[in-house]
């Protein structure tokens, strides 16, 4: 059986190697140049329904932000690229598919770069970037507001050894000896990150080389958390601002204690310490977090995470895969049915 081939992409965007694009980012260096194009949010859309893409770009939109919207895309219903359309979103074909190298979850970072590095190629580059997941994140207030790093990590509520998916993420892509050393470091999320514009190129450029070093099984998999974290943690960007969670992103998740979640009578979701937070990540998992969402954007109903066979199926492939890749191997086994052994010899 043949192999998958590794990404043919160029993960230097035709600029040659690594020193090349640096050599261009050197004259973006500091703000100071004329043609920096304007603030950028960019995601993948996996494939999502209306109803799944609604939240996120009605609060983002709500939320002041005016820049420029991104979406990698890959196959969608009519009623969803009208949406997008309806909302200023560029579309970006996303050239992914199963047979890929790479899972998608992973695969993202190359078609963020190829866009990022083609900007630059055309000389511009936006001023700021926000990477984010889009399912499940809602937006409160502007993403970009009050940043003063260059570019900022968002932690979660649990160290790495408290988490059993990550710290095998880590495991798995770098070995004992890596999760030793890093299990005492709270979770940095990959799917909320900001950065100006020359960090961004400068992090993709990062990320993308710790996925090619990857194993072909570790390829397939979200090893992109295991790869951030390492990054995160070991200093890649001493200049980074590692902000705790409930700064600029509070996510939620089912690890987030209700204790800790805060809900006020405007139904502004905060950090234990009232302060609120511009990005809301995984707010899908509490259902009062979601009562506080649809209440926000006036909503008469959301769309909900269920963990069910008929939700899976129900939407596009694409975004299957997404959705499995990101699931740890005991949880991916309840969504995929596995042919029963009829006794057949082939």
């Amino acid at each position: 059986m043949k192999t998958a081939q590794k990404n043919k992409t160029d993960p230097y965007g035709g600029f040659g190697n690594r020193a090349s694009v640096e050599a261009e980012l050197a004259k973006w260096e500091g703000g100071s140049h004329p043609a920096f194009a304007p603030n950028l949010v960019i995601g993948l859309t996996g494939g999502y329904a209306r109803p799944q893409l609604e939240p996120f770009l009605v609060s983002l939109r709500k939320s002041g932000f005016d820049g420029q919207i991104v979406f990698l895309t890959l196959e969608h219903s009519s009623a969803a690229r009208k949406l997008m359309d309806e909302m200023g979103v560029l579309q970006v074909p996303f050239d992914w598919n199963a047979k890929n190298h790479f899972g998608i979850i992973n695969y993202r970072w190359f078609g963020y770069a190829r866009y990022l590095l083609g900007m630059l190629k055309d000389g511009e580059l936006p001023a700021s970037v926000f990477f984010c997941d889009l399912r499940d994140v809602a937006f409160q207030s502007d993403p970009f507001a009050g940043t003063t790093a260059p570019i900022e990590f968002n932690l979660e509520h649990l160290s790495i050894g408290e988490c059993k998916i990550n710290s095998k993420w880590i495991e798995d892509c770098y070995g004992e000896e890596a999760l030793a050393e890093l299990k005492d470091k709270k979770v940095s999320c990959a799917g909320t990150l900001y950065a100006d514009g020359v960090h961004a190129v400068r992090y993709l450029l990062e990320i993308q080389e710790r996925l090619l070093d990857m194993s072909n099984e570790n390829a397939k998999l979200a090893s992109d958390q295991a790869a951030h974290n390492v990054i995160v943690h070991r200093g890649v960007f001493p200049e980074a601002a590692i902000l705790e969670n409930g700064r600029r992103v509070l996510t939620i998740g089912g690890a987030l204690p209700d204790s800790q979640l805060v809900i006020r009578g405007d139904n502004m979701i905060c950090a234990p310490n009232g302060e609120t937070s511009a990005v809301v990540h995984q707010y899908d998992r509490k259902p009062q977090a979601i009562e506080a969402i649809r209440r926000q954007l006036g909503f008469q109903r959301m769309p909900v995470f269920k963990k069910k066979r008929s939700w899976i199926r129900r939407v596009t492939k694409p975004a299957r895969h997404y959705l499995l890749d990101a699931m740890p191997e005991p949880i991916r086994r309840l969504f995929i049915r596995v042919p029963k052994n009829t006794g057949k010899s082939g």
